[in-house]
């Protein structure tokens, strides 16, 4: 995983070290600004760092999947940069608290992307709150904005819609859930009983 991820920001950057801090976004929702579009690769890159950006939930139900997500992810980035860093240039992520509501993950989003201006999306949590964030990335597209390794085995994500915007490394649901089963009939269970969210997770699953 660390070196396809490293593989991945390198095809990105073609030529990043302040310790990530998990802020809170403003309270009204940032519109994006008629101004030019952003330009790649300049927008997130320095002569010294590469900002990436992260929504997932920090508090509620789902903080300790988030959580973990996090301090993998600022792990890696901490070997990445001991070890001189892309290009010399040292990986900074700056993450925001989304609750695990999708409205909020959209506003992080335009706040990472029209006030932060990071070079790229990183490791979102959650189906809900992915596949409204992909609507937007599609809309802007033509900017240059990519999702990478979003935690979520839901449909969108896989979409041919979405293909050119979002990079996946997780097993589908349907992955997961076929891998399930088939464990199950090896030990005779014929009766399988499913509980699910009432929410874009629960339906894809």
């Amino acid at each position: 995983m660390n070196t396809f991820l490293m593989s991945a920001l390198l095809l990105i950057v073609l030529s990043p070290g302040a310790a990530p801090v998990i802020a809170s976004p403003t309270a009204a929702a940032p519109t994006p600004p008629a101004v030019a579009p952003r330009v790649a690769p300049e927008l997130g890159i320095s002569d010294h760092s590469i900002l990436i950006g992260m929504s997932a939930a920090f508090t509620g139900g789902a903080r300790a999947s988030s959580m973990e997500l996090y301090r993998g992810a600022t792990a890696l980035f901490s070997e990445v940069n001991a070890a001189g860093g892309v290009n010399g240039r040292t990986l900074a992520l700056k993450a925001y608290d989304d609750g695990y509501q999708p409205d909020r993950a959209v506003r992080n989003t335009i706040q990472l992307l029209r006030t932060d201006e990071v070079f790229l999306l990183f490791s979102y949590f959650g189906t809900p709150t992915v596949e409204q964030v992909l609507p937007l990335l599609k809309k802007v597209a033509a900017e240059n904005v990519y999702l990478m390794f979003p935690y979520t085995g839901g449909d969108a994500v896989r979409s041919p819609l979405y293909a050119s915007t979002s990079f996946t490394l997780k097993a589908s649901y349907a992955q997961e859930v076929e891998g399930l089963v088939n464990a199950l009939s090896q030990v005779n269970r014929k009766r399988i009983a499913v509980f699910y969210q009432a929410d874009a997770y629960g339906r894809n699953g």
